[in-house]
């Protein structure tokens, strides 16, 4: 048998979103102790690479982290990109790997097809599908070991099987029984979640059923508790598409409440609101995706934002709420176009989102939203205590997040020491669990407002978007603030006085 060509890819050759990165995100171990079980199933995955065994691995793993050669370390950046695509931190993972590739010396056919897995991984997950099948082709050109000629095959097998081709059933079957003797279990998870998705597909759902069980049941000896979150969400989207949207819910909602991962969360929670979006139960799309949004904004998970918004402003418009859902598609199409600059593709719920929030600005080009615009959704339909509260503690950690000392908080917003503890004490049973992006946003414009200011200024913007958000009806206004109506005409009066109606 003639030896196959080996050719290494330079890096001038991989796909635009990679390039440019030769730096670490963070440091490595801060993810590995942020994302334990993702962690561990690198470190199984790497053993079979380096045919080490995985408890001498992770003897070594710490020591590799911080002595080891550029293209060992190259390897380790791999595995940490592993974890942020399993966080839904895609451009972290873009980041990593790029620099991970930019570790590697040419001649190191096998690293470098290591480390090309994951970007085919993230490739697909972002919807690239094109370059993510050049780059599989090339590292499967370059992977001289066993192990991850089997990998790359697994890969492409899966890829297929997204793409509706569901002759790759029994070779993903055959696939899924090397991964078995060779007690890859998290790998035979994911087969027995895929395979079960391909006859979901096929509408064989007793069969489907049969093999999210055994993968659940590897889940649950193994304590992969990230793959049986996601395996739950399959079993739910699937009763779904057969029609079973109350049982589709009921599965979707334990999936999302025992997630652990920020992204698998978000994106239940999001295909929650899809499934009420379907039934027309508008409120209860836009209750499920902003607890989705709130998330994705907080941790990152950006490439989520624009669907998101998407299902947020199109649900709106059902319910009448016009301004809320400008609000919602302006912050959608500035998410879409952010991750373009990303070299994300634009199609998908991304286009969708642009394409609609260009038709609401083509119809009512007078209430065009500017960059410097703010609305405040988060506060629609709460009482101005809630509102308050949510505000403040906002405040409070986001400039503690940056000065790192209570001492340096009250000092720059110059307020006295001992308001800190009282107002958090206050405010710790009223104010929203999380924070809106609306206010995330404030903050940072506001960055050099002091305490005081910062918080008349926010109370006269909110009430007045409010004001208008009601209809300009005070009475309504009162009552959905719980605020006398007397008082909040007062309140009203004395804010415009101070220069702005």
């Amino acid at each position: 048998m003639l030896e196959k060509q080996l050719i290494s890819i330079e890096q001038k050759q991989l796909p635009e979103v990679f390039l440019g990165y030769n730096a670490p995100v963070e440091n490595a171990l801060d993810i590995v102790h942020q994302s334990p079980d993702r962690w561990t199933e690198f470190v199984s995955h790497l053993s079979q690479f380096n045919q080490f065994g995985v408890s001498e691995t992770k003897n070594q793993i710490k020591s590799l982290i911080t002595h080891s050669a550029p293209n060992e370390q190259a390897s380790l950046q791999a595995g940490l990109a592993k974890c942020y695509i399993g966080e839904g931190l895609f451009l972290k993972a873009i980041q990593t790997l790029g620099y991970a590739f930019s570790l590697l010396n040419n001649s190191h056919h096998d690293t470098q097809s290591f480390v090309m897995l994951e970007m085919v991984n993230l490739l697909t997950v972002i919807g690239n599908r094109d370059q993510a099948n050049y780059l599989l082709k090339s590292g499967q050109s370059l992977a001289q070991s066993e192990y991850l000629q089997h990998v790359y095959n697994y890969y492409e097998l899966v890829n297929k099987a997204r793409q509706g081709d569901t002759s790759v059933l029994n070779t993903l079957i055959e696939s899924g029984e090397y991964y078995k003797s060779n007690n890859q279990l998290a790998t035979l998870a994911f087969h027995y979640k895929n395979i079960g998705n391909i006859y979901g597909k096929m509408q064989d759902t007793n069969t489907a059923s049969s093999f999210y069980k055994m993968a659940l049941d590897i889940c649950k000896s193994e304590q992969y508790s990230h793959i049986q979150s996601a395996i739950n969400h399959d079993k739910g989207m699937l009763e779904f598409k057969m029609g079973n949207a109350d049982k589709a819910l009921h599965i979707l909602n334990a999936a999302a409440e025992s997630a652990e991962s920020k992204f698998t969360k978000a994106y239940t929670l999001g295909n929650i609101g899809f499934i009420h979006f379907k039934q027309e139960n508008h409120k209860d799309t836009i209750q499920s995706f902003n607890s989705a949004l709130n998330i994705a904004n907080q941790h990152g998970v950006f490439h989520l934002i624009p669907g998101m918004c998407y299902y947020l402003g199109k649900s709106s418009q059902k319910l009448g709420i016009h301004s809320q859902a400008k609000a919602y598609l302006h912050q959608g199409y500035k998410a879409s176009m952010e991750l373009a600059k990303h070299k994300f593709p634009l199609k998908g719920e991304k286009l969708m989102v642009i394409d609609a929030y260009v038709e609401s600005m083509s119809q009512n080009p007078q209430d065009s939203l500017d960059d410097e615009q703010f609305s405040f959704t988060f506060a629609i339909d709460k009482s101005l205590k809630e509102i308050r509260a949510t505000f403040q503690n906002a405040v409070l950690d986001s400039v503690l997040n940056l000065k790192g000392s209570v001492a340096d908080t009250v000092d720059h917003l110059k307020m006295s020491p001992s308001s800190f503890s009282k107002i958090k004490n206050r405010n710790k049973n009223i104010a929203s669990n999380s924070i809106p992006q609306e206010i995330t946003e404030y903050i940072k414009s506001h960055s050099n407002t002091d305490w005081k200011e910062l918080n008349t200024e926010f109370e006269k913007e909110v009430l007045q978007y409010l004001h208008k958000e009601y209809k300009y009806n005070k009475r309504k206004l009162s009552n959905k603030l719980e605020v006398n109506y007397s008082r909040l005409v007062s309140k009203m009066n004395c804010l415009a006085n101070r220069g702005e109606a």
